[in-house]
């Protein structure tokens, strides 16, 4: 602006004229081409002087990764087994059901403790960071000392176990209602003759989201019920309560809300998702065990990224957020890797 009145000025004494600089646009006053001689003649010469410009070096430094770099920590070996479940829980430890034994063994494959669960034991959970039950059919089976203590305890056979929820009932399927119980851990009251079922989850598809999937491995069109069927049901419960349920015979996990309805899927062709965690984040871990894969899904179910491609039959992720994961390799030996990812 101050440079704006000096040229002002300065016309207005070669010019003459006693007027506004900034008003000239509204003054009838015609002027000839403005040439760069003009310029020179009103101004003076004008010399622009070569100026040093100093272009600045950064240091280029490195794309920070996206996700942190997964990291195999540890890893060891038992003799020939069949495992059938793990379950992380403190002090770096995590429970393996092999066979007839239940085994608590330490991250470099230490036998800390060893038992034998009560006859018929099918699955072993885990209810908190120490405290296991074991699932034969009917009820479920803590050790209590030297003794076992029965609780959770149903009504009805054959009942396929799915996972304990943050109020410390435990979900059972029922295959005949075709419904998840949620059970108390109160045994039956023989006044009443009541069982413990506190609730009952029937699963729906409101949204239409599991549509009939068509299982490429069988070439058969399935209704989500059909996912159900299995003895083993795979199952967790995220932090925000919904439920990632699937089974051995099915290429599907399956997220719903508390409520039982579907909110989302994730398949894939030929999948034998055989594994369920929930990490400390929430997000979904889901091991595909025929394609090689352990997957992060958000706890709504949404893809996230593949976090493995090896095969594994069952994971767990224990207090540090560290992922166990174990399969049976030809029934020679049980291998077992410990993996930092987070």
């Amino acid at each position: 602006m101050v440079d704006s009145f000096i040229v002002g000025g300065h016309l207005d004494k070669i010019l003459n004229k006693t007027l506004n600089p900034l008003g000239l646009h509204v003054q009838k006053y015609e002027c000839k081409e403005f040439t760069e001689a003009t310029v020179e003649n009103l101004l003076g010469k004008i010399i622009a002087s070569k100026v040093n410009v100093i272009t600045p070096l950064y240091t280029q430094l490195p794309i920070p990764e996206l996700f942190p770099k997964v990291k195999k920590v540890h890893s060891f070996q038992l003799p020939k087994c069949a495992i059938k479940d793990i379950v992380a829980v403190n002090n770096d430890n995590a429970w393996i059901f092999k066979e007839d034994l239940a085994c608590l063994v330490s991250q470099d494959g230490t036998m800390r403790s060893t038992y034998a669960p009560p006859k018929g034991s099918r699955r072993m959970l885990r209810k908190s960071a120490d405290e296991i039950w074991f699932w034969t059919g009917h009820s479920a089976v803590k050790k209590v000392n030297s003794q076992f203590q029965e609780g959770y305890k149903v009504s009805f056979y054959n009942g396929s176990v799915g996972c304990f929820i943050q109020n410390g009932n435990l979900l059972v399927y029922n295959k005949e209602e075709k419904v998840f119980c949620e059970v108390s851990e109160k045994v039956f009251c023989e006044v009443s003759e009541k069982e413990g079922v506190q609730n009952k989850i029937k699963i729906t598809d409101p949204k239409n989201k599991f549509q009939n999937t068509k299982d490429l491995c069988s070439i058969q069109i399935l209704k989500f019920t059909d996912m159900f069927t299995s003895t083993d049901i795979f199952m967790a419960e995220t932090r925000n309560c919904n439920l990632v349920i699937s089974s051995s015979q099915n290429s599907t996990v399956v997220i719903t809300n508390k409520h039982g309805h579907i909110l989302e899927t994730f398949k894939r062709s030929n999948a034998i998702f055989q594994g369920i965690a929930v990490d400390n984040y929430g997000n979904i871990l889901v091991s595909d065990c025929n394609n090689n894969f352990i997957d992060i899904l958000s706890e709504n179910g949404i893809f996230q990224r593949n976090l493995l491609n090896t095969r594994y039959h069952f994971i767990s992720i224990d207090e540090c957020g560290l992922l166990w994961a174990c399969h049976n390799n030809h029934y020679k030996t049980m291998e077992t890797d410990i993996y930092s990812y987070q």
